[in-house]
């Protein structure tokens, strides 16, 4: 199989230099046997195994590679990968705030959206205790009228619900930015 480069591909396998953690930054089976298996510093590598991921090894950092492999110094490789691997462990220390920002949020929309339904339900049962469609007595909200002020708390919470969509698209969106970056940071 070809290398995937930055595109996340299922069931191949992985390799990374022994100074990071697994699935941080991997090479795919095709760049480790073409570049890094017959080299010096192949022992520098290890096997991670059959995972998802993508390659990152980019032709820079295959220069840097060759670079070392030339000069038999793996901390000429190191010295290039490691101030890059801060800047991604940054990102994804973003991405793991934002995943607990958005499962909140999801959990407050659904608190939101379960008691605009019970309020929905009260509005229901008044009007029917009212006998009819005649209110008697008219609430107003936001320029619309309502006919029991449960039907003013389904609507007030509506404007919350709308809110907290909008938040919820908004940190999704930066969540995808921040996995487009961490996947082509090598590219």
């Amino acid at each position: 199989m070809p290398c995937p480069g930055s595109n996340c591909v299922d069931g191949i396998t992985w390799y990374s230099p022994n100074f990071t953690q697994p699935g941080e930054f991997a090479f795919c089976g095709e760049c480790y046997n073409q570049f890094i298996r017959n080299t010096t510093l192949n022992v520098y590598m290890r096997n991670d195994g059959i995972q998802s991921g993508n390659c990152d090894f980019s032709s820079n950092v295959k220069q840097q590679w060759l670079i070392a492999v030339s000069r038999n110094d793996i901390n000429i490789f190191r010295g290039y990968v490691e101030p890059r691997l801060g800047h991604i462990r940054e990102l994804r220390d973003r991405m793991d705030r934002l995943q607990v920002i958005l499962s909140q949020e999801l959990q407050r929309k659904e608190f939101l959206i379960i008691s605009q339904h019970n309020y929905n339900i009260m509005a229901s049962t008044s009007k029917l205790r009212l006998g009819g469609d005649e209110p008697s007595y008219e609430y107003s909200f936001n320029g619309s009228r309502y006919n029991s002020s449960s039907s003013v708390e389904a609507a007030r919470i509506q404007i919350q619900i709308d809110e907290s969509s909008r938040i919820f698209n908004n940190y999704l969106a930066e969540l995808r930015l921040l996995e487009h970056e961490i996947s082509n940071s090598w590219y």
